[in-house]
């Protein structure tokens, strides 16, 4: 389990990604990775979950106010420690190709 912070330097840009501890007794998914991708701005614009070494998804956020990009977080809507924002249909990013 733990953090890791992907930043583009030249954009401002950042991917916070938290990889999920597991127990052998718990009911959680193995290898569970989730993550937030947030603008220069710090506005959340993408969140991603998956299983780490299978498929990664992702989903863009939507967000109900048009002028978002003015450098505050539109009100009612996700921040970095926010897990239910509102997001269309995810999408497939990555994911693993069988052995052959």
């Amino acid at each position: 389990s733990g953090e890791m912070d992907i930043i583009n330097h030249t954009t401002g840009e950042k991917c916070n990604l938290k990889y999920h501890s597991y127990s052998y007794f718990s009911r959680d998914v193995p290898k569970r990775v989730t993550g937030c991708v947030f603008d220069k701005n710090n506005v959340t614009r993408y969140v991603l979950s998956g299983i780490w070494d299978q498929k990664v998804d992702c989903a863009k956020v939507i967000y109900k106010e048009p002028n978002i990009g003015n450098g505050k977080q539109p009100q009612g809507m996700p921040t970095s420690k926010s897990s239910n924002p509102n997001t269309l249909p995810s999408q497939l990013l990555w994911a693993k190709k069988p052995l052959p």
